[in-house]
C-alpha cells in the first residue's frame, strides 16, 4: 500500500507526514500497567529505534513526575525524554484548579532540575464534567500560558446519557469561545477505548468528536484503545476496536473537505485496509484524498497524536499491512 517511506533528505511522503509523532507512548497504563523502570527504559530504546520518526511523548502523570528522576540519565539534549504530562480529575473545577496548580509546579520543578535532557510541552487534563465556567477555562488557559504548555483536556463524553451530544457543542463552543479570546489555543482530548467493552465509546461519539474539533478548529488527541490500525472485533473485550487509521484518517479528510458526520462514520467503521492507501504525494480512501502537505498542516495545526500503552503493536500491524515498507 505504500510506495515508500521516506528516509531523511528525501521527498517527503504521506505515510511520514501521517504517522510522525503519531504515537504517544503510555506503558504505565492498562492494559500493559508496567513498572516505571520497565516503561521508561523502553521508551529509552524507542528514541534510539529506526522507527523513532513515529514516537511521540511518554506520558506521565504530572504529581509523579519526581518519580523519573532516577531515569533521566537515559536520554541526552539531542535525544531527550519527551513528556505529556496528565493532571488529575477534581470533583468540581475548585479542587481541579488546586491540583492543576499543584501540578503546574511539579511540571517547572522537574524542568529546572534537568534542563535540556526533558522536554515537555503537553498536559492532558481530565475535566470533572462538560458543563464548564468562562471564568475556569480562563484560569486554565492563563496557567498554561504561563507555564508554556498547550493543553488538551479531556471531555468525560457519557454515551448511555441522552444529553451527550448538546454536552459535547456546549463544551466544544466555550472552548472555542476561549481560544478566540486570549490566544491560547486549549485543545480537546478523547478517550477511544479501554480493557472493556463499556469503555469504547460509540462510532457516534468518535465522528461528533471528529466533527466539533474540525468545525471550531480546536486541536485535538486522543488516548486509550487504539492498539490496531484499522476497526476490528476483538476478543479480549469481546467488541470492536476503534482503528488509529480509521479515526486520523476520518480526522483529516473532515478538515479537507468538511465533512458532514456521516461521511465521517462510514471511514470510522470501514474494517477494510484495501479502502485506505497512502501514495508518496497523498492519502487516498476510497474516493476521497488529502495532500501530504496538507496532512503536515493538520496534523501541526489540529490532529497531534493518540496514547498507546504499546508502541511495538501498533507498528506490527501497520508493517503487516504493507503501510510501512519492511527494512
Amino acid at each position: 500500500m505504500v510506495d515508500r517511506i521516506v528516509k531523511e533528505g528525501l521527498t517527503l511522503h504521506s505515510s511520514d507526514a501521517f504517522l510522525k509523532g503519531l504515537i504517544d507512548y503510555a506503558g504505565l497504563f492498562p492494559p500493559a500497567r508496567l513498572p516505571l523502570r520497565d516503561a521508561v527504559k523502553n521508551y529509552a530504546t524507542y528514541v534510539n529505534n529506526a522507527d523513532y520518526w513515529m514516537l511521540g511523548s511518554f506520558v506521565n502523570p504530572a504529581f509523579d513526575l519526581h518519580e523519573l528522576d532516577e531515569y533521566v540519565s537515559l536520554f541526552t539534549k539531542d535525544k531527550p525524554l519527551s513528556i505529556s504530562t496528565l493532571g488529575r480529575k477534581g470533583k468540581n473545577e475548585q479542587e481541579t484548579l488546586e491540583f492543576l496548580k499543584e501540578d503546574l509546579g511539579a511540571v517547572e520543578s522537574f524542568r529546572e532540575r534537568h534542563g535540556e535532557r526533558v522536554v515537555l510541552n503537553f498536559f492532558e487534563l481530565p475535566l470533572s464534567s462538560l458543563n464548564l465556567s468562562t471564568r475556569y477555562l480562563s484560569e486554565i488557559g492563563e496557567l498554561m500560558a504561563q507555564h508554556k504548555l498547550s493543553c488538551y483536556c479531556e471531555l468525560p463524553i457519557q454515551s448511555q446519557e441522552s444529553s451527550w451530544k448538546s454536552g459535547l457543542a456546549e463544551v466544544l463552543r466555550s472552548i472555542a469561545k476561549q481560544n478566540e479570546s486570549t490566544g491560547h489555543l486549549l485543545g480537546i482530548k478523547l478517550r477511544t477505548g479501554g480493557i472493556r467493552a463499556d469503555l469504547i465509546p460509540p462510532l457516534e461519539v468518535v465522528a461528533a468528536f471528529i466533527h466539533g474539533g474540525k468545525a471550531y478548529k480546536i486541536p485535538a488527541k486522543f488516548t486509550a484503545g487504539l492498539h490496531h490500525p484499522i476497526r476490528m472485533f476483538r476478543d479480549e473485550v469481546q467488541t470492536k476496536m476503534h482503528g488509529f487509521l480509521n479515526v486520523f484518517t476520518a480526522a483529516l479528510m473532515a478538515n479537507a473537505h468538511n465533512l458532514n458526520e456521516s461521511s465521517i462514520l462510514e471511514i470510522l467503521s470501514d474494517e477494510k485496509s484495501k479502502g485506505f492507501a497512502f501514495k508518496r504525494d497523498r492519502l487516498v480512501w476510497n474516493d476521497l484524498d488529502v495532500s501530504t502537505e496538507m496532512i503536515k498542516k493538520l496534523r501541526r495545526k489540529l490532529l497531534c497524536s493518540y496514547g498507546s500503552c504499546s508502541f511495538d503493536e501498533p507498528r506490527e500491524e501497520l508493517k503487516a499491512l504493507n503501510i510501512i515498507e519492511r527494512s
